[in-house]
């Protein structure tokens, strides 16, 4: 019974330390799910899609500020060039040229694909799509301006991800006519009422194993890169990854700005205007919109730097244009501080803020007397490109788009709301990619793999995300490290102790076996401890136990 005993604890022990072994190394189990970028002339961090049965092929640009997808719709009259056209002279834009449709990056056709279901609001079949019945009927905002659009469910590929039945939207008019993936989170009512993310869809089948993904191009140009979804790839950035929390808008707080020439001169911007104290200082805060070329920032810094490179501010299209060798002539980094002195730094080459104007759709404006339009083409063939930072009055606008975020490495966790940063390592041109060195989130809800936290400008944000200032360690995550701990000791502790009342219990049976043997003739054999230590043997007591007895007697009335 007491072999039978020692084996189910040491098979209890056995049990608990391999489901703490699997528990630690389940990440291990994960496929790398990893997703080619390319590139558009208005836009990077572009993937390619497939919508649809047949599958229609169209690219998508991600999106870290949006949840929803959506599509072109290939009826719309604005993919038709003659309707859209028509649709400018309708709203009183005098002298308008025709140009190519807006949706020169494909749209999708729903009456082609086998697998198209409309869901409308009316659709009382799938309750979780009730909540678009406003972008159904009105718009839905996507930092560019509102898209209008109907819901509908279809089989969404990309890579080898595959997902039948992913609700989407089908837009029918607005300023951004190409795909959107959308890999933000839900929060707030949608987390009830809304579908399951893109992302949510990955966590839920066991693709990755948290709600989070790493995005890096492969080279200043941007025409290339990677996300890659629920782990980071450490060969890919220099240092260590520092990450701030951001919440759910991913809001970054800018702190300061700088630059240097080539030749070593330190460039520094003018005070902001609109601090009553030339000395004072201010955070800015701008959303990351990664997949846009422009990146829209204070006036004031907008001029500074354009100011630098030679950039003029042009009041027709609204926008600062800059010569399109200002690359070469103008050997020039700028630097963004995030979160504070400690934070991560963007920086910024000249070279990374040339965009040609032909990468730009046709601009038109009708702020010219109403007597005409004015076309970014028209300024092809004299030296003339646009400035990757344009300027915004509006400190809800600020955005930091992918002219600034080239030399980036960077980790969006959505569960907890943080962003890493770290200085991306590009590959040689000539030589072969480095290899991977993928490190998974430990599990679902973990922080991001290999980085620091930094709170310098969110301080309330970390405080609210449940951050000490003056330790680096997030309270629950202490919190459920020391349950976990605990819960380890515990079960350790249990081992042992069984272990250690067995070996008693043997042990004293022994001394047990010790202190009462049998002589070999049969007496027995008492052994005697006395108070100073010493162990003596008895005499032998060979008389029967009557005889023993009567001695007794004799013995108390002496």
């Amino acid at each position: 019974m007491s072999s039978k005993f020692s084996l189910s604890t040491v098979a209890v022990c056995f049990l608990g330390a391999a489901f703490a072994a699997a528990h630690a190394k389940r990440s291990d189990d994960f496929t790398p799910l990893q997703l080619p970028l390319t590139s558009l002339p208005e836009w990077t961090h572009v993937v390619n899609v497939t919508i649809g049965t047949p599958g229609q092929s169209l690219p998508m640009i991600i999106s870290t500020i949006h949840y929803h997808t959506w599509v072109p719709n290939a009826d719309s009259k604005y993919c038709d060039a003659a309707g859209y056209h028509e649709n400018k002279l309708d709203n009183g834009h005098h002298n308008i040229k025709p140009f190519p449709s807006v949706c020169r990056w494909g749209s999708f056709n729903s009456s082609l694909s086998k697998t198209y279901v409309d869901r409308t609001p009316n659709d009382q079949n799938t309750a979780w799509f009730q909540w678009f019945h406003e972008i159904s009927e009105g718009v839905l905002e996507d930092n560019g301006g509102n898209i209008n659009g109907m819901n509908f469910t279809d089989r969404l590929e990309a890579g080898d991800i595959v997902m039948d039945d992913y609700p989407m939207v089908l837009q029918h008019s607005g300023r951004r006519w190409i795909g959107v993936l959308g890999l933000k989170n839900r929060t707030g009512w949608l987390l009830e009422e809304g579908y399951p993310s893109f992302m949510e869809r990955l966590v839920s089948s066991g693709r990755i194993p948290t709600n989070a993904f790493s995005v890096w191009l492969d080279n200043p140009e941007g025409t290339t890169g990677s996300v890659l979804f629920g782990a980071i790839d450490k060969s890919r950035y220099e240092g260590k990854l520092t990450r701030m929390v951001v919440g759910n808008s991913y809001n970054i707080y800018i702190t300061s700005f700088s630059g240097i020439m080539e030749s070593g001169e330190k460039l520094t911007p003018p005070p902001d205007p609109n601090l009553a104290d030339p000395e004072g200082k201010r955070s800015y805060i701008a959303i990351l919109t990664i997949s846009n070329r422009f990146s829209y920032l204070p006036p004031f810094i907008a001029d500074w730097m354009a100011e630098i490179v030679g950039a003029r501010y042009n009041e027709t299209l609204q926008r600062f244009t800059v010569p399109c060798d200002a690359g070469q002539s103008k050997k020039a980094k700028f630097s963004l501080q995030l979160e504070g002195e400690k934070g991560p730094v963007l920086t910024v080459e000249v070279s990374d803020l040339i965009i040609p104007v032909t990468d730009i759709i046709p601009l038109y404006s009708h702020h010219i007397n109403d007597t005409g339009t004015y076309y970014s083409e028209d300024l092809r063939g004299n030296n003339t490109c646009f400035f990757g930072v344009q300027k915004d009055s509006e400190p809800w606008f600020y955005r930091i788009g992918s002219s600034l975020l080239r030399h980036t490495y960077m980790v969006f966790d959505n569960v907890n709301g943080e962003v890493g940063f770290a200085p991306v390592k590009f590959p040689s041109p000539d030589a072969e990619p480095p290899a991977p060195e993928i490190v998974y989130f430990k599990n679902y809800g973990a922080t991001i793999p290999s980085s620091k936290i930094y709170c310098g400008a969110s301080k309330n944000e970390c405080i609210r995300a449940g951050y000490k200032l003056d330790q680096t360690r997030r309270n629950v995550g202490i919190a459920f490290g020391v349950i976990g701990g605990v819960l380890l000791v515990a079960l350790l502790g249990w081992c042992f102790w069984k272990l250690y009342k067995r070996s008693k219990a043997t042990a004293a049976a022994a001394a047990a076996r010790d202190e009462e043997t049998v002589a070999e003739d049969g007496s027995r054999s008492l052994i005697t401890k006395v108070q100073s230590g010493q162990e003596t043997e008895a005499p032998a007591a060979t008389e029967s136990s009557s005889s023993v007895a009567g001695q007794e007697n004799r013995a108390a009335r002496d």
